[in-house]
């Protein structure tokens, strides 16, 4: 089983939650950031354009406010008011000008539909009279040229002298244009009064037929991931439309976003460590606790919880440590109890004395004593009390296997005295192991067991093998019989012999003494095989 589930646990469903709400949280603020820095650039734009527009404003309004010039220099506008004025002179004043200010082409004064002054030497005669036709104010379209009209008053009389029209040069005008922050992926159309585009940018791509789409789209608009702006030209009835897309935000925003990510990604690894620290601090001492479990669960009742903590957890510990002493302290009383329970119950078994036992000795000896009258009884006599001298004694349950041998073979002359040659008990002792330790009265119960369940006394081939050997630092005692066999589990139980000692009680005095891997073991074999396991230790003879 894996010890580390809790903490897994624990780990996985604060890094999911955390993460969840840092996913959430990065949402929410990037769109707040890509909204914000949206508003923010659509009006860095906005201002943009109207910073251009208002360079283009400046460059109308000088040209709206060129007739200034004629008005300043009296001496020109005197001419220019003559019936037949000289050319040479005005000319020559209309050439300097036009040189000195890069929007001019041309320059023509108009007088009761006549030209009297023109810079343009080259251009034809009717061609000056169809632009001078042309009635508009301000600035007109004629063959794709833009010219502007100023009207020429006496300021005396305030009386029309004449016309001012300026031919406007349009490559002058296009830089003026281009000059006024206008960004490269941007559509810039200007439109006159008629709805004419007057200039156009980029050159190559033919716009006309939106014309219409353009001017029923509200003044600010995003259409299509692109803004559009429309707005009236001051100092002229142009309008001035511009397209923006854009790319150059969601460029900056996806720069953003990357940078968001890295963000997130690095937060996140930093809150990883942090969680991993925070649950290690709490599921540390809990899998430390679970450790000291294992090892109470595996009998080692010693182990003790040293927690230096004020909380809960240290309060755990301490109970823990309560509880395993507790544990050991009932556990060492539950030992000594059972001891001494044993030890009683032996001294108590080894003061009876089984009465049937008694009157049968008693009753041979009787019957001896009238039928023989020889010093047989005697022998007999004292094998009684040297098996009743060593069962009733009590100084130490632990006996050599040399005494406990004896004890067995008086048993056994008594029970010739008693059956006769019905029975054989054949003895084969390694040296060795006579000065082994056994436990008191462990041997003869199991032999007596034999006489009373596995032999018929009638019979004269019964035998009783014991033998005793040294293998693997084990003392190995085994007592085997001929007979009909027992039911081991039912005879375990309830076999006993004169001392009243039973073969369970035997066991269960080996393990209490010796360790649960030792006691007595039954194999069924043509009779009945009891073996006994004890751990080889010698008696040291004081």
């Amino acid at each position: 089983m894996n010890k580390y589930i809790i903490q897994k646990k624990i780990f996985f469903g604060l890094i999911f939650m955390i993460i969840f709400f840092i996913f959430i949280l990065s949402v929410l603020e990037f769109s707040v950031i890509i909204n914000t820095l949206q508003n923010k650039e659509i009006e860095n734009m906005i201002f943009s354009s109207n910073l251009a527009q208002k360079n283009i404003e400046n460059s109308l309004k000088q040209i709206s406010e060129f007739d200034e010039i004629f008005y300043t220099n009296n001496e020109i506008f005197e001419t220019i008011e003559q019936e037949n004025p000289p050319n040479s002179e005005v000319e020559s004043f209309l050439n300097t000008v036009k040189n000195t200010h890069n929007f001019i082409e041309n320059i023509y004064i108009e007088k009761k539909e006549k030209t009297i002054f023109s810079t343009n030497l080259n251009i034809e005669t009717k061609e000056i009279e169809n632009i001078i036709s042309m009635k508009s104010k301000s600035f007109f379209s004629y063959k794709n040229q833009l010219f502007y009209r100023i009207q020429l008053y006496n300021l005396d009389t305030g009386n029309v002298v004449g016309s001012l029209i300026i031919e406007i040069n349009k490559r002058g005008l296009n830089e003026i244009f281009i000059n006024s922050s206008i960004g490269g992926d941007e559509t810039v159309l200007i439109l006159d009064e008629k709805n004419n585009i007057i200039f156009q940018y980029p050159y190559n791509i033919d716009l006309s037929n939106r014309i219409i789409e353009f001017l029923n789209n509200p003044p600010q608009k995003i259409i299509d991931s692109k803004l559009f702006l429309k707005n009236e030209m001051k100092y002229s009835s142009w309008i001035n439309i511009r397209i923006i897309p854009l790319d150059v935000i969601y460029k900056k925003f996806k720069a953003i976003f990357i940078q968001m990510i890295l963000f997130v990604f690095i937060l996140s690894l930093m809150v990883l460590f942090l969680v991993y620290k925070f649950i290690l601090s709490f599921t540390k001492p809990i899998l430390y606790l679970c450790d000291k479990f294992k090892e109470l669960e595996n009998g080692n009742f010693d182990v003790v919880i040293n927690f230096n903590r004020k909380d809960e957890i240290g309060e755990l510990g301490d109970s823990f440590n309560n509880m395993a002493f507790r544990i050991k302290k009932l556990l060492e009383e539950k030992l000594e109890i059972q001891e001494k329970k044993s030890k009683l119950e032996f001294q108590a078994l080894q003061a009876q004395m089984n009465p049937h036992f008694l009157y049968n000795i008693l009753d041979s000896v009787k019957w001896m004593a009238i039928l023989h009258n020889v010093p047989i009884i005697s022998n007999m006599i004292n094998n009684i009390i040297r098996l009743l001298k060593y069962n009733i004694s009590f100084v130490d349950p632990i006996v050599s296997l040399d005494d406990e041998i004896k004890n067995v073979k008086n048993y056994v002359e008594i029970q010739k005295y008693r059956y006769g040659n019905c029975f054989k008990v054949e003895y084969s002792i390694d040296e060795n192991c006579l000065n082994s330790k056994i436990l008191k009265l462990t041997l003869q119960p199991i032999v007596e067991n034999a006489f009373h369940h596995a032999f018929n006394l009638e019979d004269e081939l019964n035998l009783i093998t014991l033998k005793a050997t040294i293998e693997s630092d084990n003392l190995i005692i085994e007592i085997q019989d001929n007979g009909k066999g027992i039911d081991l589990e039912k005879d375990k139980n309830r076999s006993k012999g004169s001392t009243g000692i039973g073969l369970e009680n035997i066991d269960e005095r080996i393990k209490l003494y010796f360790g649960e891997k030792y006691g007595i073991f039954f194999e069924k074999n043509k009779g009945t095989i009891v073996r006994i396991i004890l751990p080889y230790v010698t008696i040291v003879n004081p």
